[in-house]
């Protein structure tokens, strides 16, 4: 009888783990889930800012395409200037 009862309380101590086991892997799928959703969300405002800044930058040139060459060879200049 007490190998019964042992053997007994040992399936139902494993079932039960094997219970939480599920309810750990399911949460963490979900919340695996709703991470990635939300990097994929900040990933897509990331492309969305970098393209707004593209194309003002765009149309700043274009309106001053002068001053914009003044400030690239500024800046080309300076940069040489300070690898050397």
């Amino acid at each position: 009888m007490a190998t019964s009862d042992a053997e007994k309380r040992a399936e139902e101590l494993i079932d039960e783990g094997a219970a939480r086991a599920k309810q750990v892997v399911g949460s963490v799928s979900r919340k695996a889930a709703a991470t990635r959703a939300a990097a994929e969300d900040a990933l897509s405002d990331g492309q969305d800012a970098f393209e707004d800044a593209l194309l003002c930058a765009k149309d700043v040139i274009r309106a001053n395409p002068l001053t914009s060459v003044a400030i690239v060879a500024a800046v080309a200049y300076l940069w040489g200037r300070i690898r050397s």
